[in-house]
């Protein structure tokens, strides 16, 4: 429990910027804005609005503009070639690839939503370590100017 918290302390101290980390996954807000992207997808292509390698190109590219980038994006991307690549080579047909690739991404959509919740729960867990830890400073100090007044009074 104490190096556990001795621990978060440490890093809070620390800070995000003083360590080589991967860029933080995506936040809890940008989720409803992939889920509707994903949505805009299936509703093109299903509708015949637009091919659907007009409408992955569009969804990528909305997917590509998110900041901080979302991970595992460029594997999703190569998967997405490795199956065209399958479709030219006559080993699967369109069907299959377009069955493949939906479930991969709505399983990376799954994943970033999980990461998105973890990393929201671990900041809660961060910033209530660290209200805690100023409180508890606070506190020392009121003690040690309290314990400084009792000391300094004048005696009768």
């Amino acid at each position: 429990m104490f190096y556990r918290l001795g621990v978060l302390v440490s890093l809070l101290f620390i800070g995000p910027g003083s360590c080589a980390t991967a860029p933080p996954p995506p936040s809890e807000s940008i989720i409803p804005v992939l889920r509707a992207y994903h949505r805009d997808l299936v509703a093109s292509i299903s509708s015949g609005a637009s091919t659907s390698d007009q409408a992955r190109d569009a969804y990528y590219a909305k997917l590509e503009a998110i900041q901080p980038p979302l991970p595992d994006l460029d594997s999703l991307k190569e998967w997405r070639a490795q199956l065209a690549r399958q479709i030219a080579a006559g080993q699967l047909t369109q069907k299959q690839a377009e069955s493949s690739l939906h479930a991969r991404e709505l399983d990376l959509l799954k994943r970033w939503e999980d990461m998105a919740a973890r990393y929201a729960t671990e900041q809660r867990e961060i910033q209530r370590f660290r209200s805690d830890h100023e409180e508890g400073l606070w506190r020392q100090k009121q003690i040690e100017q309290g314990e400084k007044v009792f000391r300094d009074r004048p005696r009768l």
